[in-house]
């Protein structure tokens, strides 16, 4: 938002910005929360973004999964060991 100049219109919902074209005044009224400078000066929207790391949002992690999407990608690792240690030098 601040590359585009909109950084004092965007409200953060979780891991999203909405864009909100009000007055400051009435985002401050709405109970929106001025960030720090160092964090994009963006508003948070607090109650709503506890709620999406707490219900909504899920870490799964690579490690344990039953699911690849692409069976080459379980043994990228090892092979690319594999094959910067077997390749000739010059």
């Amino acid at each position: 938002m601040g590359e585009l100049g909109l950084h004092e219109w965007g409200v953060r919902h979780g891991l999203a910005t909405k864009l909100m074209l009000r007055p400051q005044e009435e985002l401050d009224e709405l109970g929106y929360t001025e960030g720090p400078p160092e964090l994009g000066a963006e508003r948070f929207d607090v109650e709503r973004s506890l709620t999406l790391y707490d219900e909504v949002y899920r870490y799964r992690g690579l490690l344990g999964r039953d699911i690849w999407p692409d069976r080459r990608a379980t043994t990228f690792p090892p092979n690319s060991t594999y094959w910067r240690s077997s390749s000739p030098t010059r």
